[in-house]
């Protein structure tokens, strides 16, 4: 079972930036530690939602804004925050849109 070593860091990082475990090997006794990867979900949701209010207001389906390189549910997935959309991918869509890669990022990163 893996938890979070107490520390001197800020909350917002401690939760995620090492974990440690005890286990016996033969004899003695091992801590093992291992750093998890900072939460990626919520940076997926913001550039998902702000490409599906762009999309919108443009009044583009799903499948219009992926065509022909990226399926409709590879757009639904990028927009519900499933993954997180690669450059080319951003690039497609700031095409397909009509507006700058720049505005497809969302405001408070």
């Amino acid at each position: 079972m893996l938890t979070p070593l107490p520390s001197l860091w800020p909350p917002s990082l401690r939760r995620h930036l090492i974990c440690a475990q005890m286990e016996r090997r033969g004899g003695k006794t091992v801590l093992r530690r291992h750093r998890s990867r900072a939460p990626r979900r919520d940076l997926a949701a913001a550039f998902g939602h702000r490409i599906r209010s762009l999309r919108s207001a443009k009044g583009i389906s799903q499948a219009e804004l992926g065509a022909p390189y990226f399926t409709r549910a590879h757009v639904s997935a990028i927009e519900l925050g499933k993954i997180l959309p690669a450059i080319p991918a951003l690039i497609h869509f700031a095409r397909k849109l009509d507006v700058p890669v720049k505005e497809l990022i969302p405001a408070d990163l």
